[in-house]
């Protein structure tokens, strides 16, 4: 038998220790942050095309075309030299980062939705999510649209925009 009791308190100390260290781990920095072009309105913004990428092996352009019907625009897909000249509203841009983590999920989604004549951008938004945990593709996809694309917002000069 020990001494007093002292390698127990040392012991009740690595612990506390051990079980902050996963907390800080599991808690880590996931974040969403957006900006929108000052007065841009997005209520006449009816008719969406999703830039295809020539590096999208995961389908992220399909997921972004199901997220935004599913918000009740109207997208389409595909290289920017098919876009139909009329009756496209905006051009969504998108770059997905992929990491492997004991399995493959999307770390970091960055979407710019621009004019399609002048590619002035007018909002954008950006995700990053930590390992073993967060969105699905699909979640990734749709938390965009929603933080991109709020119905019916106008944001006057000069007004920042929340998240």
């Amino acid at each position: 038998m020990r001494e007093g009791l002292g390698w127990l308190f040392s012991m009740k100390s690595l612990l506390a220790a051990l079980l902050a260290g996963v907390v800080v781990f599991l808690t880590g920095c996931s974040s969403v942050s957006r900006s929108v072009a000052a007065g841009v309105d997005f209520a006449p913004v009816r008719s969406i095309w999703v830039e295809q990428r020539l590096a999208d092996n995961h389908n992220v352009r399909d997921r972004l075309v199901r997220a935004l019907r599913a918000h009740g625009y109207q997208a389409d897909a595909g290289p920017l030299t098919m876009m139909p000249e009329k009756g496209i509203d905006a051009v969504l841009v998108y770059e997905d980062r992929w990491t492997w983590d004991f399995r493959s999920y999307m770390m970091e989604l960055e979407a710019k939705l621009r004019h399609p004549r002048t590619q002035a951008l007018m909002a954008q938004v950006f995700i990053h999510q930590l390992p073993f945990r967060g969105y699905s593709t699909d979640g990734m996809a749709e938390k965009a649209v929603q933080t991109l694309l709020p119905r019916g917002a106008v944001l006057a000069p000069g007004v920042p925009a929340s998240p």
